[in-house]
């Protein structure tokens, strides 16, 4: 019988982080299932990383775990109110996902199975050594100014 796990992935805004100097830390367990908080990245620290994520299970059933990730969203949002620390919930639609050949391709390179990162929760069946794949990228534009860019507009 299968069982199911979820991962609720959220932002918080550059600079702030929560101080806590490991990869993966305990939050609450209810039989089986418990929860806690990681990092956003392989042998990254919480602290160090400003998109953590909280995984809880495993559950018996996929509506357990989707139930168990909105009580943990909303205490999540709870703790960030009380602390006054913005957050991003995720919630939206996807921007990007990996193709089921990329899929591939990592699982082989990294000899484990690959999930996309998705922003808010995901519910999944329960894998041993599942990994998640996201890519981040921040762009910037430069325009080069031109002699007559320095001039003032001629009203």
């Amino acid at each position: 019988m299968s069982q199911f796990d979820f991962r609720l992935r959220f932002h918080l805004p550059d600079g702030d982080h929560i101080n806590a100097d490991v990869e993966e830390l305990p939050i609450s367990s209810q039989g089986d299932a418990r929860i806690r908080l990681r990092s956003g990245g392989r042998g990254t620290t919480i602290k160090a990383c400003s998109r953590p994520a909280m995984i809880g299970g495993p559950y018996e059933t996929i509506e357990e775990a989707r139930a168990a990730a909105e009580r943990a969203k909303r205490a999540l949002l709870v703790w960030a109110v009380r602390n006054r620390m913005g957050i991003d919930l995720g919630g939206r639609q996807p921007r990007g996902a990996i193709t089921d050949e990329g899929r591939r391709r990592f699982a082989e390179m990294l000899n484990h199975q690959v999930r996309t990162d998705v922003h808010g929760i995901d519910v999944y069946e329960h894998t041993g050594g599942l990994l998640f794949f996201g890519i981040e990228a921040q762009g910037a534009v430069e325009r080069q100014r031109t002699p007559s860019s320095n001039r003032w507009p001629h009203f």
